[in-house]
């Protein structure tokens, strides 16, 4: 399906469920969807102490 972008007026495709269907992508269980994954990434990354 193609979508106007009301920011920059652009078309976008968008794709529905099932395009990724027999890809290989691999989420772990605790990443969840419906939260930015860039925080909940950001949160489970160890500080420099815990690298050591």
């Amino acid at each position: 399906m193609e979508v106007r972008s009301a920011k920059t007026g652009q078309i976008v495709t968008v794709r529905g469920v099932g395009a990724l269907k027999g890809r290989d992508l691999k989420l772990e269980r605790r990443v969840s969807l419906l939260k930015p994954i860039a925080e909940q990434a950001l949160a489970q990354r160890p500080t420099e102490d815990e690298s050591e």
